[in-house]
């Protein structure tokens, strides 16, 4: 919505300055929306499959490229992705796609460093009854994996 407002002022201005001209604010919405979502979620192949999906007009899918090429040098100058910034939020570990400098040399191991990575699966011992006098014991994980099972 921000991108596309955007882009219909300046749509709006580009009508009102060149009159003589067959300009569309419309155009200049769609732009703007891509613009937008191009330079804060860096989509910019996916996105501009969905902007000419959506307008159903390849004549715009050259203007497109464009503004989601600017856009997203433009953001890449700035900052990361919205998607790269909640991951760094949240603590999720995320792999960059262009390393460090000094990254490039150093192992897997000294990567890691002091990071510790524990995997917890929980076993338990669950007792079902199975039929009239039958109990089964089945050791499951955390996540509802079976085991083994054991009739008695």
């Amino acid at each position: 919505m921000i991108g596309s407002t955007y882009g219909r002022l300046v749509g709006m201005f580009a009508v009102n300055f060149y009159k003589k001209l067959n300009i569309e604010e419309g155009t200049y919405a769609l732009l703007g929306a891509a613009s937008f979502l191009g330079g804060s979620m860096r989509m910019t192949v996916s996105l501009c499959v969905i902007m000419v999906e959506i307008t159903n007009n390849l004549k715009f899918l050259p203007l497109i490229m464009l503004v989601l090429l600017i856009s997203k040098a433009v953001g890449d100058a700035f900052n990361e992705g919205i998607y790269e910034e909640q991951a760094r939020l949240k603590g999720i570990p995320l792999l960059e796609s262009r390393p460090k400098y000094q990254m490039r040399t150093i192992t897997a191991k000294e990567a890691c460093g002091t990071q510790k990575v524990l995997v917890c699966s929980v076993l338990c011992l669950l007792d079902v009854v199975v039929g009239p006098k039958t109990l089964l014991n089945v050791v499951m994980d955390s996540w509802g994996e079976i085991y083994s099972c054991d009739y008695m």
